[in-house]
């Protein structure tokens, strides 16, 4: 009987200071560090200048043969092409 009160109090503790210390820790923002790898970054450019003008070959030249698209129906290649 007192061991099944003091494991609830020791839960109760610590899912109170998880709130606590949760509420006092200081947000993580996100932090690109692509242009640390010159390689990547120049890809990077590149691709995001495609997306930008919709170059279509450009994705298809990059893109996996076994991309998943879709969670649904036809999760296939040619259709996240279509869809791009």
């Amino acid at each position: 009987m007192h061991q099944n009160f003091i494991i609830a109090l020791l839960c109760t503790l610590i899912f109170v200071s998880s709130i606590v210390w949760g509420e006092a820790s200081e947000r993580l923002d996100p932090l690109d560090q692509s242009q640390e790898d010159h390689s990547f970054a120049q890809f990077k450019n590149k691709l995001m200048t495609a997306i930008k003008n919709k170059d279509v070959s450009f994705i298809k030249k990059i893109l996996s043969n076994d991309v998943e698209y879709s969670f649904g129906a036809d999760p296939e290649r040619k259709n996240a092409i279509d869809g791009f």
